[in-house]
């Protein structure tokens, strides 16, 4: 996790921001989260999951982007090649996030991440000029307050799927062709016999606030599964993978 600071004239007044993907903290990132408001979007380029927090409880939407930990299979560090359409806004915030502000109790405020490549003083977008805040800087910090209400609409719809009981857990067993397997567990999608359920005034109100959009892009997403595999055999320093499969924890096959 890169250490941010605050945004500030007097610390940053010389910082330069390139705009562009710094694509190499991705590199070995095995997943990034999502908003609800992606999920259409995110659906043509790779699986999108809940995970739980072991030690919280909470729940957390992601796009799934490997098969084991530190695993990117949608960047090709060779060229440098993001293999996908979509990419989750929270990356192209960077190298800017919301965090606390310095001395102010339940206050959130722009910070940067000064050790990313993106951000030196001899290329790219000044944050300050004459004025104060250059036009740039007030452009991110847009993106950041938009980025941010996604965020909160993100965690009322997990909690709606949660209180409505829609959300099951999966597990993806993994068949490689040297006879290995690996099972991976702690995903939750959306469960189908549930949602089918539903009686007719949440229903209503699931369409009056456009949550089906979301529900069936994570529903479709998971064929996005078989794209993982064919990334992972056509990298000639992976394991090649037989067969995936997705099916309840405790099943057994």
């Amino acid at each position: 996790m890169p250490k941010t600071t605050p945004v500030h004239p007097d610390l940053h007044s010389k910082l330069k921001v390139k705009e562009q993907i710094d694509f190499n903290e991705l590199a070995q990132q095995q997943f990034s989260a999502l908003t609800a408001q992606e999920f259409a979007q995110a659906a043509s380029s790779y699986p999108i999951v809940m995970l739980k927090d072991g030690h919280s409880g909470m729940f957390v939407s992601v796009a799934l982007w490997g098969i084991k930990a530190g695993q990117n299979l949608l960047f090709n560090t060779s060229n440098k090649h993001w293999d996908a359409v979509h990419l989750p806004n929270e990356m192209q915030c960077q190298p800017f996030s919301i965090g606390p502000a310095v001395g102010e109790n339940n206050t959130l405020t722009m910070h940067i991440n000064e050790t990313s490549e993106l951000v030196q003083e001899n290329e790219g977008r000044v944050l300050f000029d004459r004025e104060g805040e250059s036009a740039f800087l007030k452009s991110m910090q847009a993106k950041l307050a938009d980025h941010y209400q996604h965020q909160l609409f993100t965690k009322e719809f997990i909690n709606l799927m949660l209180e409505k009981q829609l959300l099951k857990e999966i597990e993806l067993m993994v068949a490689f062709q040297d006879g290995k397997v690996k099972r991976i567990k702690g995903l939750y999608t959306i469960d189908e016999e549930a949602l089918s359920k539903l009686d007719k005034d949440t229903i209503l109100s699931f369409f009056k606030r456009n949550l089906f959009i979301p529900i069936y892009a994570m529903l479709g997403s998971l064929t996005q599964f078989n794209r993982l595999m064919k990334l992972n055999n056509q990298n000639h320093e992976l394991p090649k993978i037989a067969r995936l499969q997705m099916r309840a924890p405790d099943s057994e096959q």
